[in-house]
């Protein structure tokens, strides 16, 4: 590995780490600037005065008690913020998503009410907030209107588009098969939750934006835009810079928490980014039982896959090889074997299989079973590299002549939902599947590691 790639991988692994190392080294010059007279404090506060202000006003309230929003702390005004990005957030979330949903899924209501829309989303929240407060009134029922308002659209139209944008070999599909009308509205929810969440991720920014923007166009009821318009109207620079930190990192932290949610509650993926967003379970044992077929959860049960395939199907394993040559996937535990052991090289190549089998007896043929490989040729013995250069057997029947000297290590289950791995068993949209990442090495040294998959 090439000192290139070390860094390239240090920086994916561990990218708080680095933004943290050049925030710390930003506030270290700008410390030492001050010190030293190159900024002059009267225009720009030194970081240790803002973290002093911030250190104080965070747990104790003003001194002057001008009234009752400055005799309290900076944490209760954040908390006041917290609360008004939650439930202008969950309305927003709720009435948007629905909104979208609806004219996603029916043309003509699509058509009148995609222009309704665009001209509502236009308007900024500045202009419509006088409107909310006469109707309203000055208090926090405007507020939360405002907030509600202005992170509707980002959801609605991101949720529209994708029911819009969902294949319509899916759409096809539902309508063929008769399923009730809830049902079906189920189905496309599911298939267009990544974009509607994407919606819901641009809300999350504009939410939080908003609810500190009508603190400070009233900030009478407290908060974040309250601390920062009373400081600022009386020129106190170290809470004002301290108030924009902690606004950024509050921003900051409750994008990552509704990210870090969707990398949860959303396993769509595709095959390159398994070990990236797959949904994890706990153990083995649950994520196999959610295999219906025994037949499929006994394949990846056992090291012999090609003898249980047709122990359980009555059919040869043959491989129908999609793709060998050149790896065009790295897969993250293929990352670590190289760096730990050192034992992948130049001579790996990769092999992309389905074998197909009967799913009942006098039945059709299907896929059963999709496989990648990345083998280490050099570690195989003549026969067996003519056997892969075949493209005629599989992985079990090709090492067959190393089972004196082979060792089967199971690295892990991962269950999650792929529509490229949907194409390839033949429904054309996103199946569940269980995924087996297993190693087999011959002399005690990693030759071929292995990715199977079956359907859930």
């Amino acid at each position: 590995m090439t000192t290139s790639d070390d860094i390239r991988r240090c920086v994916r692994r561990h990218p708080y780490l680095l933004v943290g190392g050049l925030g710390l080294v930003l506030a270290l010059s700008w410390e030492i600037a001050s010190c030293t007279g190159v900024i002059n404090r009267l225009d720009w506060s030194s970081p240790r005065s803002i973290l002093s202000a911030l250190a104080h006003d965070l747990f104790q309230g003003s001194k002057e008690h001008a009234d009752q929003n400055s005799a309290r702390p900076l944490s209760w005004h954040l908390l006041l913020t917290l609360g008004r990005w939650c439930r202008g957030y969950a309305l927003a979330a709720v009435i948007g998503s629905t909104l979208g949903f609806t004219l996603g899924i029916w043309g003509t209501w699509r058509a009148v009410g995609r222009p309704i829309v665009n001209v509502l989303r236009g308007l900024p929240s500045a202009a419509v907030w006088p409107l909310f407060a006469l109707l309203a009134g000055f208090g926090t029922s405007s507020q939360l209107a405002v907030i509600v308002f202005g992170t509707l659209w980002p959801v609605a139209i991101d949720a529209m588009n994708s029911v819009k944008a969902v294949s319509g070999e899916i759409t096809d599909s539902l309508q063929f098969m008769r399923l009730e009308r809830w049902r079906q509205w189920l189905a496309l929810a599911r298939a267009a939750l990544p974009g509607i969440y994407t919606g819901l991720e641009i809300g999350c920014g504009v939410c939080f934006l908003l609810s500190v923007t009508v603190e400070i166009f009233w900030p009478a009821n407290g908060g974040l835009g309250w601390y920062l318009q009373h400081n600022g109207n009386n020129y106190r620079q170290d809470q004002v810079l301290a108030g924009v930190i902690i606004t950024a990192l509050v921003g900051w932290g409750l994008n990552e928490l509704v990210h870090l949610a969707r990398q949860r509650l959303l396993y769509w993926e595709d095959p390159e980014q398994a070990g990236r967003t797959s949904r994890r379970l706990e153990g083995a044992r649950r994520i196999l039982g959610a295999i219906r077929d025994e037949r499929l959860r006994h394949i990846l049960e056992t090291p012999e896959v090609s003898e249980t395939i047709e122990k359980e199907f009555g059919v040869t394993a043959v491989p129908h090889v999609l793709y060998q040559g050149q790896p065009y996937v790295q897969p993250k535990e293929l990352s670590e074997l190289e760096t730990e052991q050192d034992t992948m090289d130049a001579q790996v190549i990769q092999r992309d299989i389905t074998i197909s089998a009967p799913a009942r007896t006098g039945g059709p043929v299907r896929p059963i079973l999709f496989a990648r490989s990345w083998i280490r040729m050099d570690l195989l013995n003549d026969d067996s590299r003519r056997e892969v250069t075949s493209r005629s057997r599989t992985i079990g029947h090709i090492i067959r002549a190393h089972e004196p000297v082979l060792d089967y290590r199971d690295l892990g289950y991962r269950r999650f939902t792929s529509r490229t791995i949907g194409a390839l068993f033949g429904g054309g949209a996103c199946i569940e599947v269980v995924q087996r990442n297993r190693l087999i090495a011959i002399h005690n040294r990693p030759a071929i590691f292995i990715q199977e998959h079956v359907v859930v």
